[in-house]
């Protein structure tokens, strides 16, 4: 469900902008243990909401989503 995922990603967003930078970096490490281990079960929904978590959290800590969009 659409609207789900948008409020769930708003409750996320919040959370991590409540962390100090050490618990969201632990978060951090949390999310991308979680996007793999998704990938690695065929949840590919999961994974990709998961990595948007992600971004969200790096982007959080480091001011950047850390995509790799530029060659």
């Amino acid at each position: 469900d659409l609207s789900k995922a948008a409020a769930q990603q708003d409750m996320q967003r919040s959370w991590t902008e409540a962390m100090s930078e050490k618990d969201l970096a632990k978060e951090i490490k949390r999310l991308e243990k979680s996007m793999l281990e998704h990938a690695k079960n065929l949840e590919f929904e999961k994974a990709a909401t998961t990595r948007d978590s992600l971004f969200r959290a790096r982007e959080q800590l480091f001011g950047v989503a850390g995509r790799n969009d530029t060659p």
